[in-house]
């Protein structure tokens, strides 16, 4: 049994069974022969057979010439833009300061500004058994508050929500942009994700 293995990277392409005297004619131009039995895929460096074992994952594929496995830059690339919206979905729930005082942001505080907002531009009072308003460490503000200034504090916490939330899309289209202009593989595996964001 032979391999037949490109002449540039050593790589193996074929194995091949044949007669002895076969061995040049099994071989095409830009390919080489030597003697190998039954084995992985690998190359040959020298007369030394070289086995590449298994991809890491399956999008990787092996670079025969730099003699390593690698995964396609746009795949590498979206692993890390998905990276980068999870931080930016994880930061646009932490809470926002107004103030000096942090209030939550989430998806129900936000529901719960915007409906307390709306109830008092309706004219109607503040909701029955008003205590005010528990921030994001359950300290309360504007229990004793007119409606017109728990308004006013609702507007100014919503107001920081919608900047922040804004200043992190910005943040995020940045990182994806240099990103997308990143074309080296080590380059892509070190982006930082974690800095230049939005406080």
């Amino acid at each position: 049994m032979i391999g037949i293995y490109d002449l540039a990277t050593g790589r193996v392409l074929r194995l091949v069974d044949c007669p002895e005297h076969e061995y040049d004619a099994a071989c095409a131009e830009g390919e080489g022969w030597k003697p190998l039995g039954t084995t992985a895929a690998g190359y040959f460096d020298g007369d030394d057979f070289v086995p590449i074992g298994d991809p890491p994952t399956l999008r990787h594929a092996y670079d025969w010439t730099a003699r390593k496995w690698v995964a396609p830059l746009t795949e590498l690339a979206a692993d890390v833009s998905a990276k980068i919206d999870r931080e930016f979905k994880r930061r646009d729930l932490l809470p926002v300061t107004v103030a000096g005082v942090p209030f939550d942001a989430d998806a129900a505080a936000r529901e719960n500004i915007s409906g307390t907002a709306a109830r008092i531009e309706r004219g109607d009072a503040l909701p029955a058994g008003w205590v005010g308003w528990r921030d994001a460490d359950n300290a309360m503000h504007w229990a004793d508050a007119m409606p017109a200034a728990v308004l006013a504090n609702l507007n100014a916490v919503s107001r920081a929500i919608e900047d922040r939330k804004q200043a992190l899309l910005v943040a995020r289209w940045t990182k994806k942009a240099q990103i997308a202009a990143i074309a080296d593989e080590a380059e892509l595996l070190a982006f930082d994700i974690g800095t230049d964001w939005p406080a």
